[in-house]
């Protein structure tokens, strides 16, 4: 389901995985851990969720009210300008050097990427990522302080 490519351009910066809808892209060198790839799936499953109410939106308006069908189109990168949304957001509220992890997409990745079956029950999870929005109440965890990975 989902397609692993490795490179050395994509991810850029400190990051070492990206999740771009089904494609992971992993920087070269890089080991691939069962952690790691839970994490991207959880992202995954974030951004399909999305891309799913999306198109849902897009084609009860070109039912119900006429609106263009290739405003379905949107649902493609809708996914990425939410994220860079939410990241966005976090720049504006202290702590400012944690944005990025105290999105609540990636709150909900941190909290559960040990857990090798929360991918798998995804019908509990759906749009989770809404509750972690006042994360808040979800202090950051560092790498270092992270669960291990639990057994199936």
């Amino acid at each position: 389901m989902m397609k692993i490519v490795y490179n050395r351009f994509i991810p850029f910066g400190r990051f070492t995985a990206l999740t771009v809808l089904v494609w992971l892209f992993v920087k070269e060198g890089v080991a691939l851990t069962a952690r790691l790839l839970n994490h991207e799936k959880i992202h995954m499953r974030q951004q399909l969720e999305i891309v799913a109410v999306c198109l849902l939106g897009t084609v009860a308006a070109h039912l119900l009210f006429g609106v263009s069908a290739w405003w379905m189109l949107a649902a493609v990168p809708a996914p990425l300008l939410i994220y860079g949304l939410s990241v966005a957001i976090e720049v504006l509220l202290p702590p400012y050097n944690r944005a990025y992890g105290n999105s609540c997409f990636e709150t909900e990745a941190i909290y559960n990427q040990h857990d090798p079956l929360y991918t798998r029950r995804w019908w509990r999870h759906l749009f989770a990522w809404i509750t972690y929005i006042p994360n808040r109440k979800y202090p950051y965890i560092p790498p270092e302080k992270r669960p291990p990975m639990m057994k199936n």
